[in-house]
């Protein structure tokens, strides 16, 4: 049996075109079990005479980025958390505005970089951390077979891309689509690459690379000069 409830305690209610009524919601948020009470039409009336607004995606986000689904990195909440994924991926590609785009993409930035939010693919059965930081990651499509047995490299979760979650939107959160510039230059000689820097050229033009990666492009010395194998020059060399 619900008791009394003070509708003045609820500021939003969850359009469910924008938002799943699965997902978690802040208290501010009026519960669809109240609506249901309500009723469709008596509740739209109160929705037109201000007493409540849909929770903007960028409000709940807010909410959602501090919430135990996105800062655990557990197993418990793995499905939680490809649902959120999911729905912030899909109103990146809703936003239509430049300003308001880029407004949203640093948001995301601020809320996501820097807690394990991105699901990672299984590494093993006893593996207990299902997620990890964006830039400790590379997209599930990700060439890496070149640098097998140079270290370990995670990948986001396929579910991910199966549930509708874009890669355009896991980049702009920091996941790789390449690997490191430093790490890259740190095993030349190991990948055989001094001595005939075209497979170098041709990763490198095929990669994602950050504005940090292409200054580190410009005054590294790893191009061999022509007629000279002593020595590795800059591009600007």
């Amino acid at each position: 049996v619900m008791g009394v409830v003070q509708l003045r305690n609820f500021t939003y209610y969850v359009d469910k075109s924008t938002l799943s009524r699965f997902l978690p919601m802040p208290d501010s948020v009026i519960p669809s079990e109240i609506e249901t009470k309500i009723g469709t039409r008596s509740f739209g009336d109160l929705c037109r005479q201000g007493w409540f607004k849909a929770i903007s995606v960028e409000i709940w986000a807010s909410f959602i980025c501090q919430h135990q689904c996105m800062m655990s990195g557990d197993k418990q909440h793995s499905e939680a958390r490809v649902l959120v994924l999911v729905a912030l991926s899909r109103e990146y590609h809703t936003l239509r505005g430049k300003l308001e785009h880029e407004q949203y993409c640093q948001l995301m930035r601020n809320l996501l970089s820097d807690i394990p939010c991105i699901p990672t693919e299984k590494n093993s059965r006893t593996q207990t951390q299902c997620a990890d930081r964006p830039s400790n990651l590379y997209l599930h499509s990700a060439d890496l077979e070149a640098f097998e047995g140079l270290g370990t490299f995670r990948k986001v979760s396929h579910a991910l891309t199966t549930g509708g979650v874009s890669e355009d939107f896991l980049l702009m959160l920091g996941v790789r689509k390449a690997v490191a510039i430093e790490f890259l230059f740190s095993h030349l000689d190991t990948l055989d690459w001094n001595s005939n820097p075209r497979p170098l050229i041709a990763y490198l033009r095929a990669a994602t690379l950050s504005q940090e990666d292409l200054e580190l492009l410009k005054t590294t010395k790893y191009l061999p000069g022509h007629g000279d194998h002593t020595r590795t020059f800059a591009p600007s060399e």
